[in-house]
């Protein structure tokens, strides 16, 4: 059996006004920080290095998550554990390489009290983004996002806009918010042909709408798949919109819209 020893993690800073204690991580001999669990109790906690880490039990009255590094080679398993969880802040996060050390995506699911998400600098995810079941979450900033390997998966976002506008590709995407999203910037993106993207059970206002079926149109090499901007209040394309969709289907598209 290979000798168990314990280490300090000495970055952990915690927030003005609480108790600063820095917990043991045991390791196995030979074991690197990236593969630490770590377990704590305080209200906030800012970590600085490229780590991998899981949440425990104990975390359950964490109410705001900082992670200050640029490069991230996984990302922690935040779910519906923290009940108290607000806030999740990645300010400095350019890069989140998933793929060929885990098959996993980043995943913020089932988060009762969340409502914010930053991701100001991240441009590349190697792997799915998932962000579900979060009911107050109103806040997301993925404006930067540039690139998403396979899946961009976003349900019960509760804002009215949502800014993808650097995003350029994503292979598949679906974003269902109900009433309250009227709008949805993909200005730079660039369909996967065969793709599968649903906005359905939206409020998109018109010009919205039209506006995600011209990107669509924009690319000539967009060919095959589907594209769902019917259900829940979405309004039907208008205009150009109209014609928009005429084109796609005439390429192959699957395209469902409302008012037909």
């Amino acid at each position: 059996m290979k000798r168990m020893i314990v280490i300090i993690l000495s970055i952990l800073l915690l927030s003005v006004g609480t108790a600063i204690a820095y917990p043991p991580v045991p390791l196995s001999t030979g074991a690197s920080a990236q593969e630490a669990m770590i377990e704590w109790e305080p209200e906030s906690v800012k970590l600085y290095e490229e780590t991998f880490f899981m949440f425990f039990k104990e975390a359950a009255e964490l109410t705001s998550l900082t992670l200050n590094m640029e490069k991230m080679i996984t990302f922690p398993y935040i779910s519906g554990a923290l009940v108290s969880l607000t806030t999740i802040s990645c300010p400095n996060v350019t890069e989140i390489d998933i793929e060929g050390v885990h098959d996993e995506s980043v995943s913020i699911s089932g988060l009762s009290a969340l409502t914010s998400v930053s991701f100001p600098k991240l441009v590349e995810v190697g792997s799915p983004i998932s962000i579900e079941d979060c009911y107050l979450l109103s806040a997301l900033d993925l404006s930067s996002l540039t690139t998403v390997a396979q899946l961009l998966n976003i349900y019960s976002f509760q804002g009215t806009s949502l800014n993808l506008s650097s995003l350029v590709t994503a292979d598949n995407m679906t974003i269902k918010s109900g009433d309250n999203l009227t709008s949805i910037d993909l200005s730079s993106l660039v369909p996967t042909s065969g793709g599968e993207y649903d906005f359905s059970w939206n409020a998109l206002t018109a010009a919205s709408v039209n506006a995600i079926l011209a990107r669509f149109v924009a690319n000539a090499e967009f060919v095959s798949g589907t594209i769902d901007l019917s259900s829940g209040t979405n309004a039907a394309p208008t205009g150009q919109g109209l014609t928009d969709v005429d084109t796609l289907r005439a390429r192959g598209v699957t395209v469902s819209v409302n008012g037909e």
